[in-house]
């Protein structure tokens, strides 16, 4: 149990980071929208998998802890 949530919480910080530089890219090069999406919307989806991420691997780190 513990693993699955040490794999998806760095999944989700990955793919965080990844949507993050995506949308600050975007944003240098002068595009407003990405996707059809706002760039600034696209920057909050990722920092909250950013969260996400955080989130799952603290509650990892407390399940082994609890052990």
């Amino acid at each position: 149990m513990t693993s699955a949530l040490d794999m998806a919480g760095s999944a989700a910080g990955i793919l965080g980071l990844l949507v993050c530089l995506a949308s600050g890219v975007a944003r240098l090069g002068g595009m407003f929208y990405l996707g059809g999406v706002p760039t600034v919307t696209v920057f909050l989806a990722g920092a909250g998998l950013v969260l996400a991420g955080c989130y799952l691997k603290l509650e990892a780190a407390g399940l082994r802890a609890r052990r």
